[in-house]
């Protein structure tokens, strides 16, 4: 499949507080936290309820480096999101950096991504993002989990990878 990890509507306002904080793109789910700063994929920018954008990054690292660019102020999309979604070609990987985060797996050879196989996780991202009122059912992202933005985190205590709130 085509996404190996996704995070839909992050709050713009957590992630410049998460970026000054040097992680950028800190996802949980049951209590494990990735860093998806590496990431690449697909990105879209939200103005409330709208569409404002939507980007690619191919290159490792750069999920975080896009993001931070449109979040600059001399950028002309600074003042025009306010929330984010993020569909992750990389998905959570097996080493764990020193502050105790997970990080994601950049290891392409995983993929055995068909014709079909690129399309349906095509279409699962465009139905995760437009909801539109035809489509019933959720679509699936393979093997992808969906991750909640972590909100606050205890940066006293780094090997604590419990996030708060």
């Amino acid at each position: 499949m085509l996404i190996g990890a996704y995070g839909t509507h992050w709050d713009r306002d957590v992630y410049e507080w998460n970026r000054v904080a040097r992680r950028q793109l800190l996802g949980e789910r049951y209590g494990e936290v990735v860093d998806f700063s590496a990431a690449r994929g697909i990105y879209v920018l939200h103005r409330g309820p709208e569409i404002y954008y939507v980007g690619l990054t191919i290159e490792y690292g750069r999920m975080s480096g896009r993001l931070s660019d449109h979040a600059k102020p001399t950028s002309r999309h600074s003042g025009n999101w306010d929330a984010f979604s993020w569909f992750s070609f990389d998905g959570p990987g097996e080493h764990v950096d020193p502050p105790g985060f997970t990080e994601v797996d950049d290891d392409w050879d995983h993929y055995d991504l068909t014709i079909a196989g690129a399309a349906k996780g095509l279409e699962a991202i465009l139905i995760e993002i437009l909801a539109p009122s035809g489509n019933r059912r959720v679509e699936k992202h393979g093997d992808a989990e969906r991750w909640d933005q972590v909100h606050t985190f205890d940066w006293s205590n780094k090997a604590d990878r419990r996030p708060r709130g």
